[in-house]
């Protein structure tokens, strides 16, 4: 359900000098579903930008943030998680309150597995050693 009225709303990526501040490159208007929340962005290791707001989820080049491939998500709510794991897979999290279902997106993209944890909260990824102190 959108949480707001207007025109559809839509997210973008820019790529800002270090110096100045001054954008180097923007991506194009990016879907974002019916949903208004902050997203998430990383740097892939394949070298592409990754991008997930909203319930779509957006791969861009790296230069000039053109759209390289876009897919909505298979659940219809804000998502503003976003890991790479170390072979590349993507995880990512959406954002739902305690107890509500998930509804699935139509024309969604297929995922590989899913699972739900048993609170909502902010994810967090438990590493498997800690750093040497």
């Amino acid at each position: 359900m959108a949480a707001f009225t207007g025109p559809p709303p839509f997210g973008w990526v820019q790529r800002i000098d270090l110096d100045t501040l001054q954008p180097l490159a923007t991506s194009p208007d990016l879907p974002c579903g019916e949903h208004v929340w902050c997203g998430a962005i990383l740097a892939h290791a394949g070298g592409s930008i990754m991008s997930v707001n909203g319930s779509y989820l957006h791969r861009l080049d790296p230069d000039d943030l053109s759209v390289l491939a876009e897919r909505r998500l298979p659940v219809d709510r804000s998502h503003n998680g976003l890991l790479a794991l170390a072979d590349g897979t993507l995880v990512t999290k959406d954002l739902r309150l305690e107890g509500q279902a998930v509804p699935p997106s139509p024309g969604s993209t297929p995922t590989t597995s899913s699972w739900s944890m048993s609170h909502s909260s902010c994810p967090r990824v438990p590493w498997a050693e800690s750093p040497a102190t």
